[in-house]
């Protein structure tokens, strides 16, 4: 007796994999005779090595911070590896890091990284103002891309 409600699936694997190598779009997907399923995974399947790869070079920016943290006995060196390390990891063109001024009631530049203004290393800026007034007042860290 021939169930009729059994699927079978005739789509080679070499060619959904050829297709993700090639990152293929869902409708080349649908030419070779992907199930749904695959083609809704196709993505997610496709950012998996990237993810992982950024995930790597986390980890190892994380385990060379600990290396240089480790040899370091001076604060602001200290401070000056942890921005550098931060301003690698989250790549960006600066880094830097704001103490605030309790009796002054401001903010100013501490420690930088790729910051080439006097101007800006010297200055200071009143809490509430700007994105780094918005993190003193709200003490909570923030990355533009």
């Amino acid at each position: 007796m021939c169930d009729m409600t059994t699927r079978v699936t005739t789509t080679h694997p070499g060619s959904l994999l050829r297709l993700l190598r090639e990152e293929a779009d869902a409708a080349a997907f649908h030419t070779v005779g992907a199930e749904p399923e695959h083609v809704e995974d196709a993505p997610a399947i496709r950012a998996l090595p990237a993810a992982h790869r950024r995930r790597g070079a986390a980890l190892a920016g994380l385990y060379e911070t600990a290396g240089d943290l480790a040899s370091l006995r001076d604060v602001e060196d200290v401070l000056r590896v942890i921005v550098r390390r931060a301003r690698t990891l989250v790549g960006t063109d600066v880094a830097y890091l704001l103490l605030s001024d309790a009796e002054a009631g401001d903010t100013y530049v501490y420690v930088t990284d790729g910051i080439t203004t006097e101007a800006f290393r010297t200055g200071r800026l009143a809490v509430g103002t700007g994105l780094d007034g918005l993190v003193a007042e709200t003490a909570q860290p923030c990355h533009t891309p």
